[in-house]
């Protein structure tokens, strides 16, 4: 977040240093264009800051261990899965992590299972090993 809004001020400030000349298409092109660049980052900054504010929720709240539910961290065979935010697959040193949303589909399998039972898929049935 930081860095976006580090890049929103640096567009903020060409579009203050930038003159009109007499070649006005081409100003009015790289006013267009410093226009869109701060509308994306405004969207990803937007983006971020929801993430934020969910993950904020999740973390106020008490999560139980024993059931699977949002905010959990569940190991689902070899994979590890977090319900919280939808962003996508998350790699550390050592392992994988997918982090779907509450509303995914995949959760909706998941919500309330505990350690031991499975989940049925087309091909083959997943264990819940862990929930955290």
């Amino acid at each position: 977040m930081a860095q976006l809004e580090r890049d929103l001020r640096g567009i903020s400030e060409s579009k203050e240093g930038d003159s009109k000349s007499s070649a006005g298409d081409k100003f009015e092109t790289s006013r267009e264009m410093l226009a869109q660049e701060e509308r994306q980052l405004m969207q990803q900054l937007t983006e971020l800051r929801n993430k934020e504010i969910m993950l904020l929720r999740l973390k106020q709240s008490n999560v139980s261990s024993e059931t699977i539910q949002a905010g959990s961290l569940v190991k689902l065979g070899e994979n590890w899965i977090f319900i919280g935010i939808p962003e996508g697959a998350l790699s550390t040193p050592t392992s994988k992590v997918m982090c779907i949303s509450a509303d995914a589909p995949l959760f909706t399998l998941l919500k309330g299972k505990r350690v031991g039972e499975t989940v049925p898929q087309p091909q083959n049935s997943l264990r819940v090993e862990q929930v955290l």
